[in-house]
């Protein structure tokens, strides 16, 4: 082994004379010694002295020589001793290092060890858990195998356990199914034996797949049981472990009940679908004969037949109809259209009845009829007769003939009858469809002639309303007249006539207005209207009339303003109508008109402390002409219209009128209005005026009448505020217009023949001279709509007759200028200006 370098450093290194020198020094000492002390001869004691001292320093020289050989080898001998010790050492940590690794290596050892006897027991204590596991599971499982043949064994299904198409176990419906008695029948035997030869392969296929693992479908077949019977049945199956053995578990369903009810559907469905075709061609088809054979072409689907006719029992002597036929084969004697039949009559629905009859094996019959005797000639064997029946009364049957002696099963009898009474339906639907189109004839006539009835009276009332209205206005404008004209002594017979002359006026107005509403030819022109203002003015103008029975007529309304969309004349007319009764029927005490409103509805109430009106009146209060009081004993006059005639123009304005009456204490009439019909307060819009009478030159009044009495008093009324110009018809109002100054035409609408017609209104406005100048006609068919209509056609305003003095005036003064001074007018005398 090699010396570190460290202790190659330890050998001394000495120069060559380093051993020469204490030689020298001796040699030198000891013949300076000799010479001193003298203890030699002078002359033999230096060289004795010398020699001595050489042989000294000699010895010297070989002691120092040994001495560093000694030391020389002393160093090389701790040199090595060194290096021992170091390699010593070196040994000695490499044996500490492998002393560690081997108590390293020792621990290892023993703590694997250690790991494996704990890892052995632990495997010991596996095993000894796995063994107990085994055992449970072994027990588990044939628990589990007796509880799952116990559960098994009873299910509805039929389950059967294989292995290599071996039957190792099947449960009871299994047996069933398979037609065996008890499952020892079965047992052992190939589950291939009982599926037909043609699946043998499919089914081999797939319990092999199911036996590794592979999933199949279902599959349906037909198993032939040891019974001989054949049953639709469905499997399926599933890999388990039968008694330590790898097989299938097939659960066998049979189907074969649900394949019968799918075919029973499937034919209910066909048959469904037969009876809604019939049902379909009876809607549209209207003739009986093709309704009856649409249904046989369908039937004989449902109900192969040999033959098969429809027929039809005339209403009248006895003949009897073929509707439709089907043949087989061959050609049948029995065609559709066919009357009269010798084998066939009337009597035929008194024998078949009111329900089906069923022959079989005919040719063993008695006492066929003709027609039963008709189909045996034809080869039928056993016959199907079904009667039509409409309303109970047999007007048909459905005959059927079949080859087989048995005929037909109650399914096909059923069904027979359902087509049947499908036809007799259709048959009836004919029956009806001609007495409704009878009925629709007669009520087309009927309607027709009442459309005429309504024409007709719609024209009489409109000639009556002109014809008495134009009468009228003499009788109730002249008596105005001699008013003014007699003394008072006789006054108060021409206030009688006046009178008079108005109630026959609102008598007629009453039945104008009535007839218009049952004929819905009532215009109603909506506008916006201040209610309390129109309630006032009512108020107002009946008061002389409350006055003069002494009674008193108040007015209550908490608000100025309540605005609704009304028609102005309808509202007229029901404050008239109500106010003026609640006077007439009360005899002391007074009449209070109040307007309230809340959040539904504006309510206008008339409270009365009148006679009143018993509970038994109160339904018919509203119908036309009901009075409580009528007849000879009747205490009051009047139509008994007013009130019908106010709730029909009430409902039209989309408003309710309710009474609240008792006898001999008044009555209170509520008409509510709903807030819907409430808008915000502003003017009702008005048609444009054509001119106004600052812009008017003319200041003549031109009447066109053509009747002598209307322009004379005209005239009459008219001549001390107008300057007035007569004409009979517009052709000469036209010339007279055409060389006066005419500030406004006063028409009479309706004239006998067809004068103050649109046409002659046209024709005026025709002529550049006189299109300027305002028109107003005079109608004795004031109606609502009639002002809007006019003005829409070239007239500027209307006045209704019999008309007020006051009115025409008022009217005028918007468009003539009222003459200073007049004492008369041309053609006073014939009422004419030529």
């Amino acid at each position: 082994m090699e010396v570190p370098n460290s202790q190659q450093s330890r050998k001394p290194r000495y120069p060559w004379f380093s051993f020469l020198l204490p030689l020298v020094i001796f040699s030198m000492l000891a013949a300076a010694s000799l010479r001193i002390f003298g203890l030699l001869d002078p002359g033999a004691a230096p060289y004795i002295f010398s020699g001595f001292v050489a042989l000294i320093g000699i010895s010297i020289a070989v002691g120092v020589y040994v001495s560093h050989k000694l030391t020389l080898l002393n160093c090389q001998l701790q040199d090595e001793l060194d290096g021992q010790e170091l390699l010593h050492r070196d040994i000695a940590a490499r044996l500490v290092v492998l002393e560690e690794e081997r108590e390293s290596y020792q621990r290892s050892v023993y703590e694997s060890g250690l790991e494996v006897e704990r890892r052995t027991y632990g495997f010991q204590k596996q095993m000894e858990e796995l063994h107990e596991a085994a055992a449970l599971a072994e027990e588990a499982l044939a628990e589990s195998e007796d509880r799952w043949i116990r559960l098994i064994e009873n299910h509805p299904e039929g389950v059967v356990v294989v292995s290599g198409r071996r039957i190792l176990y099947l449960n009871l419906a299994a047996v069933n199914t398979l037609g065996a008695r008890s499952a020892e029948d079965i047992i052992g035997t190939d589950i291939l034996r009982y599926a037909p030869r043609n699946i043998h392969d499919q089914l081999s296929a797939q319990i092999d797949a199911i036996e590794n693992g592979v999933t199949r479908d279902p599959i349906e077949f037909v198993i032939i049981g040891l019974d001989g019977i054949q049953r639709s049945v469905e499997a399926f199956g599933v890999q388990i472990v039968f008694q330590g053995k790898p097989g299938v578990q097939i659960v066998i369903r049979d189907v074969t009940t649900k394949r019968e009810a799918e075919r029973e559907l499937r034919k209910y469905a066909e048959r469904l679908a037969v009876v809604n075709e019939v049902e379909k061609n009876i809607l549209r088809e209207k003739r009986p004969g093709q309704v009856a054979d649409h249904a046989l072409a369908h039937l004989v689907r449902l109900v192969p037949c040999y033959r098969a006719i429809v027929i039809r029992f005339a209403d009248d002597a006895g003949d009897t109809e073929i509707l439709a036929c089907h043949a087989l084969t061959g050609v049948s004697k029995f065609q559709p259209g066919t009357s009269a039949l010798p084998f066939s009559t009337q009597a035929e629905a008194s024998r078949i009845g009111d329900s089906p009859r069923h022959l079989r094996s005919m040719a063993t019959q008695d006492q066929l009829s003709p027609l039963e005797c008709a189909f045996m000639d034809e080869g039928v064997n056993a016959i199907l007769e079904v009667p039509l029946m409409v309303k109970g009364e047999t007007v048909g049957a459905m005959v059927l003939g079949s080859e087989d002696t048995e005929g037909f099963d109650d399914l096909q009898v059923e069904i027979v009858t359902e087509i049947a009474d499908l036809v007799a339906l259709g048959l009836h639907q004919h029956q009806t469809e001609r007495e409704r189109l009878s009925y629709e004839i007669e009520l087309v006539a009927a309607r027709d002639h009442a459309e005429e009835m309504v024409r007709l009276k719609t024209a009489f009332l409109t000639n009556m309303s002109h014809e008495i209205r134009t009468p009228l206005t003499g009788i109730i404008g002249f008596a105005q007249i001699l008013v003014e004209e007699i003394d008072d002594e006789h006054a108060e017979f021409v206030n009688l006539i006046e009178q008079s002359g108005r109630r026959l006026l609102d008598t007629i107005n009453s039945v104008l207005d009535l007839a218009r509403l049952e004929s819905n030819r009532m215009q109603m022109t909506l506008e916006p209207i201040n209610i309390v203002e129109e309630a006032e003015r009512g108020v107002k103008l009946l008061s002389p009339l409350a006055d003069k029975k002494g009674l008193w007529l108040k007015f209550e309304c908490p608000h100025d303003e309540v605005w609704l969309e009304l028609d102005a004349a309808g509202l007229d007319r029901i404050l008239n109508n109500l106010i003026g009764n609640a006077i007439k029927f009360t005899s002391t005490g007074g009449v209070a008109v109040r307007i309230a409103r809340d959040a539904n509805a504006v309510n206008l109430i008339v409270e009365d402390t009148g006679i009143g009106m018993s509970e038994q009146f109160l339904p018919q209060l509203f119908e036309e002409f009901r009075q409580e009081s009528s007849g000879a004993d009747r205490s009051h006059e009047g139509s008994g219209m007013g009130l019908s005639i106010t709730r029909k123009l009430v409902e039209i304005m989309d408003g309710t009128i309710a009474v609240d009456s008792k006898k001999g204490m008044g009555t209170t009439f509520t008409v509510s209005f709903p807030v819907q019909k409430a808008v915000v307060a502003r003017a009702p819009d008005r048609p444009a005026v054509r001119s106004q009478a600052v812009d008017v030159p003319g200041s003549v009044v031109l009447v066109v009448a053509d009747q002598e009495e209307a322009r004379f008093l005209l005239q009459y009324v008219l001549h001390s505020t107008f300057e007035l110009r007569l004409a009979p018809d517009m052709a000469v109002a036209t010339e007279i217009a055409r060389t006066t100054n005419v500030g406004a035409v006063l028409l009479d609408i309706h004239l006998g023949g067809s004068q103050g017609s649109m046409s002659d209104v046209t024709k005026f406005r025709k002529t550049e001279t006189l299109a300027s100048i305002p028109i107003i006609g005079m109608t004795a068919y004031p109606w609502p709509g009639n002002r809007e209509q006019l003005m829409e056609n070239g007239y500027d305003e209307y006045v209704a007759k019999p008309f007020e003095k006051e009115i025409v005036c008022g009217v005028l003064d918007r468009f003539v200028k009222r003459a200073d001074s007049i004492s008369g007018v041309e053609g006073f005398t014939d009422g004419v200006n030529e």
